[in-house]
This record gives structure tokens, sequence and C-alpha cells, in this order.
């Protein structure tokens, strides 16, 4: 079942949220950029968006958060 695409990009996208949550950026951003080179969606683009505000790197959350909008125009999160 992990081997499936979906599957892992789910789990890493979980992991990164979690991680992220508990101000572990460098994990966060290692699960998060993992799972979107498994599967490219919209969540995991404004995770990262979000996480990169945080971290004070503006040039490359605005990169993500833009494409979250671009696959998604109704994003919530983006």
């Amino acid at each position: 079942l992990i081997n499936r695409p979906e599957t892992a990009a789910g789990a890493t996208h979980f992991l990164g949220r979690l991680t992220k949550e508990l101000n572990r950026a460098s994990e966060a951003e290692r699960y998060l950029t993992r799972s979107l080179a498994l599967l490219d969606l919209p969540d995991t683009h404004a995770e990262l968006g979000q996480l990169y505000i945080r971290l004070g790197r503006l040039s490359e959350a605005k990169q993500h958060l833009d494409q979250a909008l671009r696959q998604d125009p109704d994003h919530y999160f983006a």
C-alpha cells in the first residue's frame, strides 16, 4: 500500500503538517517537499507556503501559495 504514490504522498504530507505544528521546521520542509515530489497537490503547496512564511522565506512562500491557488482557486488555506 505504501508503494502507491498517493498513499506515500499523503503520509509524508501528514508528517510534514505534524512536524510543522511541533515547530520542527527543517523536518517539516523535508516531508512536505518529498510529498510534492510524489504527488503535486495544492494542500501540500499551501502547507509549505505557510511554513515558509513562519521562517521569513517570503519569496518561496509566495511561489507555493500561488501554485496552490493555480491548482485550486478556492483553496481555503492559500
